[in-house]
């Protein structure tokens, strides 16, 4: 049965090995217990990432470079899975300021490039996948949540987690909601139990994002919902009737968690008000306004090479920016951040960081909108998911900063190389002068 499995995923399935077997079904569970149990994803990921490593050196032994036919696409996924690293190694040199712990995040996204190489090789439908451990995955962390009160309380009643924040746990729920719709895409139209299951993800995922109180996060749910539309038109694969039953599910969403939201959406307003009224900087928009002015004049006294993490001056200090400086807007920016991703690689990395943070959403893009395009549905549904995530990803950091946790940016990597891996293993042209990578 377990053979059978395989075969629904790899085309080659009885040429796998052992090893392949077992960094496929790591692959296929990394995402299930990621936002329940702290350092499941990294455990999980390192693992796939060693026993790629350990593929390709048997390959290296038997003369056989996977580096030296590297194709147009693998060596702009190698410059987008490269670019934090490289941005923070040339910043660092330029500044003489050597750290070992801003590479943490960028290093474990770099190692996602071996992993994109070897699911590359393998020809593997992660899509599919995705479609079967999602839902589960969101179900699971409902029952995490639900379950610890005591932290939904210390957090003023929005959902959380004990490793996490409201914001992280609304983002990541979100954006797995939509895979989880997303993922339809790929299935049989007979496929009725499957849909209703992966429906039921979407649902739970919605819950969980509304619960959690996150605006940052629901921001993104226009666009998904966009992206999800435009490709079901064009695939055509979903019903008038999915459509009406999908609209009153999410009706009764709402209606259960109207006073959250609308009361949230409430405190934005007051807080704008305020700022703009009386510049009152402490609240959650007022600090974010205030970061945004202060990110850019730091940036321009420093737009080569940036300042580091934890390295900017005393904002008190500096005649344009004492005005801002109350000492939560000074304490925040310091040993926080500045809760935006472009201007944050801007502090840290000046115009490398800036490069770096084009690179990781640029060439992602590119190649899924691509995708997306394709006649091919294992190549079209692989670019639908790609898109989604690549849009969140965008969109969550202009509220704060997306990879600034471990797993966050092995996620981030992880999901663009299987992603990207699935895109080009499934298309038969995918860059001028392809070559296939094993």
């Amino acid at each position: 049965m377990i053979n059978k499995l395989y075969a629904q995923l790899v085309p080659d399935a009885s040429q796998l090995q052992l090893a392949d077997k077992i960094a496929l079904a790591l692959v296929a569970l990394a995402p299930l217990l990621m936002l329940s149990l702290r350092g499941w994803l990294n455990a999980l990921l390192a693992a796939v990432f060693l026993l790629s490593v350990w593929h390709y050196a048997k390959k290296w032994r038997q003369g056989r470079n996977a580096l030296a036919v590297l194709d147009f696409w693998d060596k702009m996924l190698l410059l987008c899975l490269s670019a934090p690293f490289l941005a923070i190694f040339f910043s660092q040199m330029l500044r003489g300021q050597w750290n070992d712990n801003p590479f943490d995040g960028p290093v474990r996204v770099l190692a996602c490039f071996v992993i994109f190489l070897y699911l590359r090789s393998l020809r593997f439908n992660v899509v599919k996948t995705f479609g079967f451990i999602l839902p589960i995955s969101l179900w699971l962390l409902f029952l995490v949540v639900k379950s610890n009160s005591d932290l939904i309380t210390q957090a003023g009643g929005r959902y959380t987690i004990y490793f996490g924040n409201p914001i992280t746990l609304g983002q990541f729920s979100l954006v797995l909601a939509f895979l989880c719709l997303a993922s339809m895409q790929y299935n049989d139209r007979k496929s009725l139990y499957l849909n209703l299951y992966q429906i039921s993800g979407f649902v739970v995922g919605i819950v969980i994002a509304l619960g959690s109180g996150s605006r940052g996060a629901w921001v993104a749910a226009p666009i998904l919902t966009a992206i999800y539309v435009a490709a079901s038109f064009k695939q055509k694969k979903i019903s008038i009737y999915w459509w009406a039953s999908g609209f009153l599910i999410l009706g009764v969403v709402f209606l259960m968690y109207s006073d959250l939201f609308l009361g949230r959406l409430r405190e934005a307003y007051i807080e704008i008000a305020q700022y703009l009224e009386t510049g009152h900087k402490d609240t959650s928009l007022g600090l974010r306004f205030s970061f945004i002015k202060i990110a850019w004049h730091l940036w321009l006294e420093s737009p080569l090479y940036g300042y580091g993490d934890g390295m900017t001056p005393k904002l008190a200090d500096i005649p344009a920016l004492s005005h801002l400086a109350t000492p939560m807007v000074e304490n925040t920016v310091r040993y926080n951040g500045v809760h935006n991703e472009l201007m944050q690689n801007l502090l840290r990395s000046g115009i490398f960081g800036l490069l770096a943070y084009l690179a990781q959403l640029l060439i992602p893009l590119l190649l899924f909108f691509k995708s997306a395009r394709s006649p091919n549905i294992c190549v079209a549904s692989a670019g639908i998911l790609g898109l989604m995530y690549i849009s969140s990803v965008f969109l969550f950091g202009l509220s704060v900063e997306v990879f600034n946790l471990k797993y966050t940016a092995f996620f981030y990597g992880f999901i663009v190389a299987a992603l990207a891996a699935q895109c080009l293993s499934a298309d038969p042209t995918p860059s001028p002068g392809k070559s296939h990578v094993s």
